[in-house]
C-alpha cells in the first residue's frame, strides 16, 4: 500500500511542473521536521522510529531525490537493512550505498561518495521541490511563515553543492529554482488510505472508546446533584488533551454531557420541563467530537428509575431510542450501497416510523415525532476537515452521521420529555465488479432512486461500533444480588457465573453480567442496572446452541432468550431490542462454559441459529473478540475490501474479487490464476517466494508447488509462451504449481492454480 504513496507524491511532480522532489534526513537538513514527516508518510512511521532508536546519526544518514523517471535513494551500510524492504518494492529505485568494506577502508569515503551523488543527480535538474515546513501534526499549514529558499543553504548537505572538487556549482538556491512543496502535501496527509486507517484504528480510536467505556461506572448517584457535570468529566480530560497538541481542525459542535431536557435543539434553548423532571431526568444525551480528529459519535444513556417502576416519560424515551439507533444502522447499509444522503435520510426516517408503530407509539404522537427527527451526515477526511462529495460516487472518506429526535412531548400535558440522540461514524468500501459492464447505450447505467445499485461490492465498518449503544446511568441506589430469601424465584438451580450479555440491535457492544438460574426464573444481575429475574412464564422460548462438532469446552455454548412484550417495560435498557431477545454467551474454557454445560439439558437445544445470531456466535468461535469485549472485525474482515478499494481502478470479476479478499482457501476448479511479482534477483521480493515455496513444498494435501529460476547468464525478456511452456510440461492436471523465474533485472512469480 506504500506504493500508492510513493505514486501520490509523484504527482505533484506534474502538477507543480517540477523536476524533482528533495528530501533530506538527519544532521544534513538541520533535522528538517518537514522532510521528517515526508519520510513518515512514504516508509511508515515504525522505520523513522527505528532508525532514532539506534542512536547513532549515521542510521539517519538518508535523502530521497525523486524525479519523474526515478527514485534516487542513498543511504550507508548501517541504515540499509532498514529502507531496503520498502525500496526493493520500488519499480525504478536507483539505490546509492557503499559497502562496509569499502566504508571501514577509507572513512571520509562516505562522505564523499554522499556529496558526489548529490551533486551529480542535481546537477541537470532545475526547478526543486522541497517538504521545509511541517505542519503541527494534523492542524494543517496556515500560519506558517513564508519559505524562503536561502534557508537551505545552511543545510550541510546542500552547501557541498559549491565544493571545488565536485565542479563548484555555486550556491544552490542560485542555480536551482527551489519550491516548498508542504502547501501540496497536505491532501495527502489527510487523505484517507489503507495505512492511514489502520494507524487511526491502532492510536486514536483505543483512546476515544476508553472515554465511553469508563463513563457508566463513572456516574454518581442523582441523589447528589450535579450528575451530568461529573459524567462529563472524562469527555473534557479527553478534549484538553487533544487541544494540548495542537489548535482544533475545525470548528465543531461542543461536546459534552447534557441531561434530556437541556439539549439545545434547532438554535433554541432549553425545553419546557417541570420542575420535578428537571430534578430527575429521565435520560442524558452524550456527545464526544475529536477536536483533531474524524471521530465522533452521539449517544443517550438511561438512568436508572428512582422510583420501583418506570415512568411513562421514561419508557417512551427508551423505546424511541431504540427505534433511532436501529434506523441509523439501516441508514448506513443504504448510503454505503447507494452513495446518496438524501436516500439515506428517506430510510432512516421510513424505518424509525415504522419500528415505532411495532414499540406502540401512535397517532398524533408518530406524526409529531417524525416532524422532529433531524438527520445530519458529513464527510471528512483523516484530520476531521469538511469534504464534498458527488452523488454516487465513492471515495475513501470518513462518515459521520447523526439523527436527533427534539422535543418528545411527554405525557404531562405543555411539557416535553427532552431530546434523544444517536451518532456514529463509519467507512465504507467499494468496488466496481465488471459483470455488469455493457456495451450497450448509456442509458442502462442511469439507477433511479428507487433502485439498488448492481455490480459492485460494498463493506463498510463502523468506527465508533463498540461505543456502548444501550448503557444505564445509576440515578438511585442500584439492588445488588442477594439470594432469594423468600422463594419468589423457586429453588436455586445453579450459579453459571459470568457471561456476555448481548442486545441482538448492538451486537458490538457485550456486557458482562452474572447469569443465576432459578427453578422459576432466570435472574441477571450487573453492578449499574441492578437485578433482572425473567419469571419462566414470560420466557417465550429458552435455547442453548453450540458447535457439536468441537469439544464442547473448546467452543462457546450461546442461550438465547426470547421473552415476551409484557415484560419489556421492566428491563433495563440493555436488554431492549425490536426481537425482544437477548443472547448469553459463555467463553470456552470459563467456569460459566462448564456450568452452563451441566445445565443445558433445561435449555432447548436447536440445530442452526438465525443469521442475525449467527454473526455472534461466529465472532467469539472465532477468537474476534477478547474476553474484555474488543471486538477485532477491522483486520479480519473489512482491511483487505479497503485495500482493494483504493488500489484498484478498474471493475475486476466477482471471482476475482472473492479469490483477493477471502482469508480462507477459494475454491478456483478448472480456473488458472497467474500472478506475477518483480524485484531485482537478491531482493525482498526474491527472498519472499523463495521462502514461500519452501514453506508451501511441505504442505499435505493435493498441491504441488514448481520452483522454476532462470540463471543470471540468460538476458532474454520474459515470454509468456515461454513459461507456458514450461509449465505445461511440468504439472500434473488437477495440481496447484507456481513458477518463479528470475531474470537478469526482474523476479517473476507464476502461480498457476
Amino acid at each position: 500500500m506504500q506504493l500508492l504513496r510513493w505514486n501520490v507524491v509523484r504527482g505533484i511532480l506534474q502538477s507543480k511542473q517540477l523536476d524533482a522532489i528533495l528530501l533530506v534526513l538527519g544532521v544534513d537538513s538541520c533535522f528538517n521536521e518537514g522532510c521528517s514527516r515526508l519520510f513518515d508518510f512514504l516508509f511508515g512511521n515504525k522505520l523513522q522510529q527505528l532508525l532514532k532508536a539506534a542512536g547513532n546519526e549515521d542510521y539517519e544518514d538518508i535523502f530521497v531525490i525523486i524525479t519523474q523517471t526515478a527514485i534516487h535513494l542513498y543511504c550507508n551500510p548501517n541504515n540499509a537493512h532498514f529502507v531496503l524492504p520498502t525500496a526493493s518494492r520500488l519499480h525504478d529505485v536507483r539505490l546509492h550505498c557503499l559497502s562496509a568494506h569499502q566504508v571501514e577502508s577509507d572513512g571520509p569515503l562516505g562522505e564523499d561518495y554522499k556529496a558526489w551523488v548529490f551533486v551529480s543527480v542535481l546537477k541537470d535538474l532545475h526547478k526543486i521541490g522541497v517538504p521545509y515546513c511541517a505542519p503541527v501534526a494534523n492542524v494543517g499549514f496556515s500560519g506558517l511563515v513564508p519559505f524562503d529558499p536561502m534557508k537551505l543553504e545552511a543545510w550541510p548537505l546542500v552547501q557541498a553543492y559549491a565544493a571545488e572538487d565536485l565542479g563548484g556549482h555555486g550556491f544552490f538556491t542560485m542555480t536551482h529554482t527551489v519550491v516548498d512543496v508542504t502547501p501540496d502535501l497536505e491532501a495527502l496527509y489527510s487523505k484517507l488510505d489503507p495505512l492511514s486507517l489502520t494507524d487511526l484504528m491502532k492510536k486514536d480510536v483505543p483512546g476515544f472508546l476508553q472515554q465511553w467505556l469508563g463513563t457508566p461506572s463513572s456516574s454518581p448517584c442523582l441523589g447528589e446533584g450535579d450528575a451530568h457535570g461529573r459524567l462529563s468529566e472524562d469527555f473534557s480530560l479527553y478534549i484538553r488533551h487533544r487541544l494540548a497538541q495542537g489548535p482544533p481542525v475545525r470548528e465543531c459542535e461542543s461536546s459534552g454531557v447534557w441531561p434530556g431536557y437541556s439539549v439545545p435543539f434547532r438554535g433554541s434553548g432549553v425545553e419546557p420541563l417541570s420542575d420535578d423532571h428537571r430534578r430527575y431526568p429521565v435520560h442524558m444525551v452524550c456527545h464526544l467530537c475529536d477536536p483533531r480528529g474524524p471521530l465522533c459519535a452521539w449517544r443517550t444513556f438511561f438512568f436508572t428509575p428512582i422510583h420501583s417502576e418506570l415512568s411513562e416519560d421514561a419508557w417512551l424515551a427508551r423505546r424511541l431510542y431504540c427505534c433511532l439507533s436501529a434506523a441509523v444502522q439501516l441508514g448506513i447499509e443504504t448510503y454505503v450501497e447507494t452513495q446518496r444522503p438524501q436516500k439515506m435520510v428517506d430510510v432512516i426516517t421510513r424505518s424509525f416510523v415504522e419500528k415505532c408503530e411495532l414499540m406502540g407509539i401512535a397517532e398524533p404522537l408518530l406524526s409529531t415525532l417524525r416532524d422532529n427527527l433531524e438527520v445530519v451526515i458529513e464527510h471528512v477526511d483523516l484530520v476531521g476537515r469538511s469534504q464534498q462529495t458527488r452523488r454516487g460516487v465513492w471515495r475513501p472518506l470518513l462518515n459521520q452521521i447523526a439523527a436527533k429526535v427534539y422535543s418528545i412531548p411527554s405525557c404531562h400535558p405543555h411539557e416535553v420529555i427532552g431530546t434523544v440522540a444517536y451518532g456514529d461514524t463509519f467507512v465504507d468500501s467499494m468496488v466496481i465488479l465488471d459483470e455488469v459492464q455493457n456495451e450497450g447505450s448509456q442509458e442502462e447505467e442511469v439507477k433511479q432512486d428507487d433502485e439498488q445499485d448492481e455490480g459492485q461490492d460494498v463493506r463498510h465498518f463502523v468506527l465508533t461500533s463498540q461505543v456502548p449503544v444501550f448503557r444505564s446511568v445509576m440515578g438511585a441506589q442500584t439492588p445488588q444480588f442477594a439470594a432469594d430469601t423468600e422463594g419468589q424465584w423457586g429453588d436455586s438451580v445453579g450459579d453459571v457465573g459470568d457471561v456476555h450479555l448481548v442486545n441482538p440491535a448492538a451486537p458490538n457492544c457485550p456486557i458482562s453480567v452474572k447469569l443465576h438460574v432459578y427453578k422459576d426464573s432466570l435472574v441477571i444481575s450487573e453492578p449499574v442496572f441492578g437485578v433482572v429475574p425473567i419469571p419462566n412464564k414470560e420466557v417465550e422460548s429458552l435455547q442453548h446452541y453450540c458447535n457439536e462438532d468441537q469439544p464442547a469446552a473448546s467452543s462457546p455454548l450461546v442461550l438465547v432468550v426470547r421473552f415476551s412484550v409484557a415484560i419489556r417495560r421492566s428491563l433495563p435498557v440493555e436488554m431492549l431490542s425490536e426481537e425482544n431477545t437477548v443472547v448469553l454467551v459463555a467463553w470456552p474454557h470459563t467456569t460459566a462454559r462448564r456450568n452452563l454445560e451441566q445445565l443445558k439439558n433445561l435449555f432447548q437445544h436447536v440445530h442452526e441459529l438465525p443469521k442475525t445470531l449467527e454473526k455472534i456466535y461466529h465472532s467469539y468461535a472465532t477468537s474476534e473478540v477478547d474476553k474484555d469485549g474488543t471486538i477485532r472485525s477491522y483486520e479480519l474482515h473489512f482491511s483487505k475490501h479497503f485495500k482493494l478499494a483504493c488500489s484498484l481502478h478498474h471493475p475486476v470479476c466477482s471471482s476475482v474479487l472473492q479469490c483477493m479478499s477471502s482469508s480462507g482457501q477459494a475454491t478456483m476448479e478448472g480456473k488458472i490464476v497467474v500472478s506475477i511479482v518483480t524485484g531485482a534477483p537478491g531482493s525482498y521480493q526474491d527472498v519472499l517466494v523463495s521462502e514461500l515455496s519452501d514453506v508451501m513444498t511441505k504442505m499435505e494435501g493435493d498441491c504441488k508447488w514448481v520452483l522454476l529460476k532462470q540463471s543470471f547468464d540468460r538476458t532474454q525478456e520474459f515470454s509468456t509462451i515461454r513459461e507456458w511452456g514450461n509449465m505445461s510440461t511440468g504439472p500434473v492436471a488437477g495440481l496447484v504449481v507456481i513458477t518463479l523465474c528470475v531474470c537478469v533485472c526482474v523476479c517473476v512469480c507464476v502461480c498457476v492454480c
